[in-house]
């Protein structure tokens, strides 16, 4: 069953655990999860490029909102690129081989941002963090 609607088109109505959706993806979280927003609430989705239009089952549900299961990829995101990796996906051990560098850099970038924020160090520190960032690309090996 095809239900839910995403961000302002949103009828409140409720989705289910096992349900399927067609959904917008509108950022990366923290832990590399593309994030969307569904009937009010945020759900989350593995191996998701911000504009990824994609076909999702709802798989569980937990404090922090829904998680979702990829069942289609509609419509790739422009930051999404193909993984480097033939093993991306299976293995568990990266979450962004999918994101394109521009993306990648974001998407870390806002992560250290938020982090100093809630120290309040930003401000310095990012500006010095930014003229080293480029400088590391998605699947270099040391």
């Amino acid at each position: 069953m095809l239900v839910g609607n995403v961000g302002s088109e949103s009828r409140n109505e409720y989705t289910a655990i096992g349900d399927v959706v067609e959904i917008g993806i509108d950022a990366v979280g923290a832990r590399g999860d593309g994030i969307a927003a569904l009937d009010g609430r945020r759900l989350f989705v593995s191996f998701a490029a911000p504009g990824d239009r994609l076909r999702v089952r709802i798989a569980a549900e937990d404090r922090d909102g829904l998680r979702g299961t990829i069942m289609e990829r509609l419509v790739d995101g422009p930051g999404r690129q193909a993984p480097l990796c033939r093993h991306f996906g299976d293995c568990g051990g990266c979450v962004a081989q999918h994101l394109d560098a521009a993306t990648y850099d974001g998407w870390k970038g806002g992560v250290l941002r938020d982090a100093l924020r809630a120290r309040a160090t930003v401000g310095e520190v990012c500006d010095a963090l930014r003229e080293v960032w480029g400088t590391y690309q998605p699947g270099d090996v040391y």
